[in-house]
């Protein structure tokens, strides 16, 4: 079971919805541990990959 299948089920139980249009992915990894695929798909839509993002003040970017 995918990590996003998890959350989503988890969401359901607790009345809430994962709105996939909400929803974005950051890759976060070693400099010389790079892979440049990512692909995330869930509910037949494909995860969109940002480079930065800010939840609750928390601010990750990418090395790019």
């Amino acid at each position: 079971m995918s990590v996003l299948n998890h959350v989503s089920k988890c969401f359901a139980i607790s009345g809430l919805s994962l709105s996939m249009a909400k929803t974005n992915g950051i890759k976060l990894n070693l400099n010389h541990l790079q892979d440049d695929s990512f692909w995330i798909l869930h509910q037949n839509k494909e995860l969109e990959e940002v480079t930065s993002i800010e939840f609750l003040g928390l601010g990750l970017k990418t090395n790019i």
